[in-house]
């Protein structure tokens, strides 16, 4: 999988992740607003420090990134990586 992440703020000062997660996202509008309050939830356990960022991470995937094969995922991140 690839994905772009920025976190020295060099090429961008928005949050590339969530953007990235939000850019793949394949889901209905329901389901990628209770996708955003289970991640919402996730990073404030994570700056709570209950969650590792790789915990973090791979919740996000789970939630937004699920069921997609790579190729689809890879296409996109391209895509994306355009946008920043």
């Amino acid at each position: 999988m690839t994905a772009v992440f920025d976190f020295d703020k060099f090429l961008t000062n928005r949050d590339t992740l969530l953007g990235f997660y939000l850019f793949c996202n394949r889901k209905p509008k329901p389901v990628l607003c209770c996708s955003l309050g289970l991640y919402f939830v996730s990073q404030v356990l994570h700056k709570l420090k209950l969650l590792s960022n790789d915990q973090l991470k791979q919740i996000g995937v789970w939630l937004f990134l699920r069921g997609q094969d790579q190729g689809s995922v890879e296409s996109r991140a391209c895509e994306y990586s355009t946008t920043i």
